[in-house]
């Protein structure tokens, strides 16, 4: 995928804003709110400003373990969810189904986007710049996978916090140049990410 971003305009003042909202069959609203401004600080320079904020409702249910509705079957003693580093214990070990029941919740996988871009433009007679830094932040609950197995139209049996919180900012730069016979373009860019997830993966412990 390809995207190619709006650039500052040099000598022409913009600007827009768009609200949207949404809904889903057994689920929450979303919403979502954008907006650009372009100023023309001279003959020469323009800025271009773009933020937005969206969140998404979920619609997956986190529902009560139940091996006989299709959750999962008691394979291993009970789980610590602060140490699971025992699993799976030795054969003839007392055994009991997974309790997920402090972690029951509706529509538990909504999402929150938000962020904004910053561009500068220099036109000159042999040379001209254009520098953009974008920054977003993700953070988001749940799973967005549910089993067909469960009761309702999209279940799920997860037995600890599912978290993701993404975070990155990207700083580009072209600048063009005429030296002579010669057309110049140097291009870069520097990328800063941080990714912190929390996952459950008691379904790989566990045999249906």
């Amino acid at each position: 995928v390809r995207l190619i971003t709006a650039k500052p305009v040099i000598g022409e003042f913009q600007a827009g804003a768009d609200f949207k909202q949404s809904s889903t069959r057994g689920g929450e609203t979303s919403t979502a709110l954008e907006g650009y401004l372009n100023l023309p600080l001279s003959d020469s320079v323009a800025v271009r400003i773009a933020a937005f904020s969206d969140r998404q409702g979920g619609w997956i249910d986190n529902i009560l373990n139940d091996p006989e509705n299709g959750g999962y079957s008691p394979s291993i003693e009970v789980i610590n969810r602060n140490d699971i580093s025992n699993a799976p214990v030795n054969p003839g070990t007392p055994f009991v189904a997974a309790d997920n029941s402090e972690f029951l919740e509706e529509d538990f996988n909504d999402a929150s986007y938000a962020g904004g871009r910053f561009g500068l433009s220099y036109v000159a007679d042999e040379w001209d710049l254009l520098v953009q830094h974008t920054q977003q932040s993700l953070d988001s609950e749940g799973v967005f996978a549910y089993d067909p197995n469960l009761d309702g139209e999209a279940a799920v049996n997860r037995f600890a916090p599912d978290e993701n919180h993404d975070d990155f900012g990207l700083t580009t730069w072209t600048l063009n140049a005429r030296l002579g016979m010669l057309d110049f373009i140097y291009t870069g860019g520097f990328l800063n990410r941080d990714v912190n997830s929390l996952i459950d993966y008691t379904c790989l412990l566990y045999t249906s």
